[in-house]
C-alpha cells in the first residue's frame, strides 16, 4: 500500500532516512472494519467489526468479527489473515462459532480496541499533546506498520493526515509518543488523488440521496434557495408497507401543519437544512394519513416473539429523502437475544411487531454508543444483502 493513499493533503518526509515499514498486504483499520470475512473457498462467513491492539507491542493481536449475533475475537495471523484486499478465515467456520465472546476485561489493561486507539493522542517526549491519531495501518502479521495522525496546527501548520512509520513513534497505552525531531520534518508534494476524494466527499455531503436516521431528521428545516427557513420537519409518513415515504410532515414558519411529497424534485442539502427550489410553494396541506405510518410511532414499536412476548423494541428508522425509500429499522433486543450494548439492523417490522430469532442471522450489529458510517458503500451493500434474504 502506498502511503500517498493515506494522506488527504500532503505527505511528510524526514531529513534523516527512516526505514519503510509498509508490508504487503496491509490494510487501514478504518477500511478493514468495513470488509467481510471469507472462508478459503471465498464464501462470506462473518463481518469485520473491530480489532484488539496489544499496546505494549503496538501490534494487533485479534481481529474482532460478528458471526451470527455474537462478537468474537480471532487471533491473527494464525486463525485469520489478510490476503490481498481480503480477510480470510483459516480455521473452520464451526470453530469460529464456538469461540467465546469478546471480553476486554479478561484480556487485561494492555489491550485496547482499535476504535479506542483511533482518537488517541500523539505526544512529544515531554508529554505534550501535539496531534490526534486518526487511523493506523496493519500488516499481514498484525504489526502496526504506520500510525496516521493529524498534527495540532500549533505544532505543524499544515492541513491533512500524515502516515508516520512505526519506528518513529512509541506506544503509550491508547496514545503514541513521537520519538523523532519535529524540526527534521518537511512537507512533500500534495496528493492530488486524495484531494479529489475529499472534494467528492464534500459533494456527497450536499446530496440528499443518502441514508439518514429518522430521529435526527425531526426538527431540521426546509429553506428556500436564499436560505430563508420555510418549514420545520415534524415527522415522516410512510406507506402501509412501511417501505416508501409518502410525505414529510412539517410546521410552516408562520403557519400551521403542512407536508411535502417525497422524493422532492431538486432537493439539496445546506448543512443540516434542506433546500427546496420552489420554497414555500412546494408545500401543501397534509393528505389524509389513513393507511400511512408515522415513523415517530414506528420508532417506538414493541417487538414480540412467536408467543407474543416482548423481546425488544425499535429504536430508529433509516430513510433516504432523495429516493423516498424507508431502508431499514434499528432495534434493541432483550440480552437473552442480543448482547447488551448492541443494536440490530432489521427489516421494517410488520404491524404485529413479530420477529423470529432465526430471521436475525446475518444481520449487522451496531455499537449503540458509536454508530458506523451508515452511508459507507460496503455497509450499505451488507445491509441490502441481509434484507434481500428476508
Amino acid at each position: 500500500m502506498k502511503l500517498t493513499r493515506l494522506v488527504p493533503a500532503f505527505l511528510i518526509t524526514f531529513a534523516a532516512a527512516l526505514p519503510s515499514h509498509a508490508q504487503d498486504p496491509t490494510a487501514r483499520f478504518l477500511e478493514l472494519v468495513e470488509r467481510p470475512v471469507l472462508d478459503a473457498g471465498g464464501a462470506k462467513v462473518a463481518d469485520m467489526y473491530d480489532v484488539v491492539v496489544d499496546t505494549t507491542e503496538a501490534r494487533v493481536a485479534y481481529f474482532v468479527v460478528t458471526v451470527g449475533m455474537r462478537v468474537v475475537p480471532v487471533r491473527i495471523p494464525s486463525d485469520i489473515t489478510l490476503r490481498g484486499d481480503k480477510v480470510v478465515l483459516v480455521l473452520p467456520r464451526a470453530r469460529l462459532e464456538s469461540l467465546p465472546a469478546l471480553d476486554m476485561a479478561a484480556l487485561g489493561p494492555n489491550y485496547k480496541r482499535g476504535k479506542d486507539v483511533v482518537g488517541g493522542d500523539l505526544k512529544d517526549e515531554k508529554g505534550a499533546d501535539i496531534g490526534d491519531v486518526k487511523d493506523f495501518v496493519i500488516g499481514a502479521d498484525g504489526t502496526i506498520a504506520n500510525v496516521v495522525v493529524a498534527f495540532d496546527p500549533r505544532t505543524i501548520d499544515k492541513p491533512g493526515w500524515i502516515a508516520l512509520p512505526r519506528s518513529s513513534v512509541r506506544p503509550d497505552g491508547r496514545d503514541f509518543v513521537a520519538t523523532f525531531d519535529l524540526d527534521l520534518m518537511r512537507p512533500a508534494s500534495e496528493t492530488a488523488a486524495e484531494m479529489r476524494r475529499i472534494e467528492a466527499a464534500k459533494a456527497a455531503a450536499l446530496s440528499v440521496d443518502r441514508d439518514e436516521r429518522a430521529s435526527q431528521l425531526i426538527g431540521r428545516k426546509f429553506v428556500d434557495p436564499q436560505g430563508k427557513p420555510v418549514a420545520d420537519i415534524t415527522d415522516i409518513v410512510a406507506d402501509a408497507t412501511g417501505t416508501r415515504i409518502l410525505y414529510v410532515a412539517v410546521n410552516m414558519v408562520g403557519g400551521g401543519p403542512s407536508g411535502i411529497a417525497a422524493p422532492v424534485q431538486g432537493l439539496t442539502r445546506s448543512g443540516d437544512n434542506y433546500v427546496v427550489p420552489s420554497g414555500a410553494a412546494a408545500f401543501a396541506p397534509p393528505p389524509s394519513s389513513a393507511g400511512g405510518k408515522r415513523l415517530s410511532d414506528l420508532s417506538r414499536k414493541a417487538l414480540v416473539d412467536g408467543r407474543g412476548k416482548q423481546v425488544g423494541s425499535v429504536r430508529d428508522i433509516v430513510v433516504n429523502l432523495g429516493t423516498g425509500k424507508v431502508h431499514y429499522a434499528v432495534a434493541e433486543f432483550d440480552p437473552a437475544w442480543i448482547a447488551a450494548g448492541y443494536l440490530v439492523t432489521i427489516k421494517v417490522p410488520r404491524d404485529d411487531g413479530r420477529v423470529e430469532l432465526n430471521a436475525l442471522m446475518g444481520t449487522m450489529l451496531l455499537d449503540q454508543k458509536a454508530w458506523p458510517d451508515i452511508n459507507h458503500p460496503q455497509f450499505i451493500a451488507n445491509i441490502d444483502a441481509y434484507l434481500a434474504k428476508q
